[in-house]
C-alpha cells in the first residue's frame, strides 16, 4: 500500500521528486507540497508499472531535439524527458485515466496485493506452485510482514497475505489490485505488452491457460472489455502501450 507522500528518504536530495512532478519537458516545477506529493505519487506508478496509463510516450525522435528547450537540466538527464502525464480533463485514450485515479485505487487497498510485475511477468506461469507456496506460509502465525516495496513494516494477517494471491484462481476480482478492472487495468497494458513481447521472442514461457481465463472473466466483469487491446500507440524499443 502506498505510504504518505513522499518517504523521508527523498527529501535528503529533491530532484527526483521535482523531476517527476512536471507534466512534460517544458514544465517549470517549484518545490511545493504539492509538488512532492505529484512526485512522489508518479514514483510509485513508474515503480509499479514501469509504463502507467496516465502517461503518454514522447517518440524518441521527439523527445531528443526537446531536450535543448527544458527549463530544468539541473534535475538530470540533461533535459531528457520522454513522457508527458495527461490532463484530468484529458483526453485520453480508450480504458486508460488521469493517473491521480490510480492512485487513489492503490491507496484504498486494505491489506496487501503482489505487485502488478508479479502478477503479469512471473507467478501468472505457474499458479499450482504459487499457490502452494502462499497456502503454506498462511498456515503460519504471524501479524505483521515487511514488504520489498511501498510501505513498510505493515499489519497482515495469514488471511490477508493469502487474499494477494487469488488474482491466480478468483474470476470475479474480489481481492485487493484487480488489474483487470479499472483504473488499473489501463497501467497493466504496459506489463502485458512486455509479456506478449517476450513470449514472442522466444525468452519466456506463456501464461497459464487457467489464469488467462480468469484474467478475460473478470474483464468481462469490470467492463473492461473481453481481452487487452491489441498492440499499438507509443511505447519505448520493442514494446507498446
Amino acid at each position: 500500500k502506498p505510504p504518505p507522500p513522499p518517504p523521508p528518504l527523498l527529501t535528503s536530495d529533491l530532484r527526483p521528486l521535482i523531476f517527476h512532478a512536471r507534466d512534460d519537458v517544458s514544465s517549470l516545477e517549484t518545490d511545493t507540497p504539492q509538488a512532492r506529493k505529484e512526485g512522489w505519487d508518479r514514483i510509485q506508478l513508474f515503480a509499479l508499472f514501469f509504463q502507467p496509463g496516465g502517461v503518454d510516450i514522447v517518440p524518441w525522435g521527439d523527445a531528443l531535439p526537446q531536450m535543448a528547450t527544458s527549463q530544468m537540466k539541473d534535475l538530470g538527464w540533461n533535459g531528457l524527458f520522454p513522457f508527458a502525464w495527461r490532463p484530468k480533463s484529458g483526453p485520453h485514450p480508450p480504458g486508460k485515466s488521469h493517473y491521480s485515479e490510480s492512485i487513489a485505487k492503490l491507496s484504498s487497498v486494505k491489506g496487501v496485493f503482489c505487485p502488478p510485475v508479479l502478477q503479469k511477468l512471473i507467478f501468472d506461469r505457474e499458479p499450482q506452485r504459487v499457490l502452494a507456496w502462499a497456502d503454506e506460509v498462511s498456515k503460519w502465525d504471524f501479524q505483521r510482514v515487511i514488504p520489498a516495496h511501498l510501505k513498510r513494516d505493515i499489519a497482515c494477517s495469514p488471511r490477508q497475505f493469502r487474499e494477494a494471491f487469488r488474482f491466480l484462481e478468483d474470476p470475479r476480482g474480489n481481492y485487493p489490485c484487480n488489474l483487470e478492472a479499472p483504473p488499473l487495468c489501463g497501467d497493466a497494458r504496459f506489463l502485458e505488452d512486455v509479456s506478449e513481447s517476450l513470449v514472442g521472442l522466444g525468452s519466456v514461457g506463456g501464461p497459464d491457460a487457467g489464469v488467462e481465463a480468469l484474467r478475460a472473466q473478470r474483464r468481462l466483469a469490470s467492463g473492461a472489455g473481453k481481452a487487452p487491446p491489441s498492440r499499438g500507440g507509443d511505447g519505448w524499443g520493442l514494446f507498446r502501450n
